[in-house]
């Protein structure tokens, strides 16, 4: 098989699994499969979902950051993807921080300050409290 067929067949593999794992109630979350609690990005997946289904609502009470999250993950996920199968280094999404002259690890680090601080709220009730680390969105 040629190389651009081989990472085509992976991408699609790839896709296939990602399928089955989201369609099943099997846990996504290791950490909240060991401990029982959510962690702080517990509930993104449902979120993501009830967004691609137009339910704004449930999206925000299963994740407050899912209109922001989720939208950047599928972007630089597709990116990552497009660049994989183009045996291509990401530009899209580097040249984007360039022109808002923003540096990515400082982008990234902010996030991750944002999503716990957020999760860490969510424990005291705010933010529709801590989400269920069970799948009840479907």
């Amino acid at each position: 098989m040629g190389s651009r067929a081989r990472r085509w067949s992976i991408v699609a593999l790839g896709a296939i699994l990602c399928g089955l794992v989201v369609a099943s109630d099997v846990y996504l979350c290791p950490f909240a499969a060991v401990t029982g609690l959510p962690c702080p990005g517990c509930g993104l997946t449902r979120a993501t979902l009830a967004l691609v289904h137009g339910d704004l609502t449930a999206a925000l009470r299963l994740h407050p950051l899912s209109p922001i999250i989720a939208p950047l993950g599928a972007f630089l996920g597709l990116e990552a993807v497009w660049s994989y199968l183009q045996q291509k280094p990401p530009t899209w999404s580097a040249a984007l921080l360039r022109r808002l002259r923003i540096r990515a690890d400082w982008l990234w680090g902010a996030l991750a300050l944002v999503l716990i601080g957020v999760w860490g709220i969510r424990f005291t009730g705010a933010l529709g409290g801590p989400v269920s680390v069970v799948s009840a969105w479907r």
